[in-house]
């Protein structure tokens, strides 16, 4: 079987209550708020907005936000963005399940690879079409079994 990535919102993060093993819990965002810094245990390497990309995002986030000037412009550049960047990282091999690296949110500890059972979350509405469902099929295409809020993605 498929090693296995759980993609949803942080508030759909499982309880430790009665949980033997611990599962890794990622925040896969550019800018991590403190709570979820508290919550989480780093960050997938290559899985959320970077440089440029940010500003990108931050002009998506307002344009989502605001209904007078909802234009799909600049969501859509931040997605194709995203996705130009997914797809080099396919073709160099850095998404599959064997080299799929994570950090620590204070970037002292070591970078080490993302196990099988991991959460990556972000702080985005259930439902609400986000940089983590667009990421979830270069990880299915890359070998994991990923499971997107609640849902298995096809490949």
């Amino acid at each position: 079987m498929k090693p296995t990535l759980h993609i949803d919102s942080a508030s759909r993060l499982p309880s430790p209550e009665g949980l033997t093993v611990q599962p890794l819990r990622l925040a896969a965002m550019a800018l991590v708020p403190s709570w979820l810094r508290r919550v989480t245990d780093g960050r997938p390497i290559g899985c959320f907005a970077t440089g440029d990309e940010v500003q990108l995002m931050e002009a998506a986030l307002r344009a989502r936000s605001n209904p007078l000037f909802a234009s799909q412009g600049p969501v859509k550049r931040y997605r194709l963005t995203l996705e130009a960047r997914w797809e080099k990282l396919i073709g160099a091999g850095a998404l599959r399940p064997d080299t799929l690296r994570w950090g620590a949110h204070d970037g002292q500890r070591e970078i080490r690879s993302v196990p099988s059972g991991s959460w990556l979350v972000c702080t985005c509405a259930r439902g609400v079409d986000c940089h983590t469902v667009w990421l979830a099929p270069f990880l299915a295409r890359a070998g994991w079994r990923v499971v997107l809020r609640g849902e298995e993605v096809p490949l």
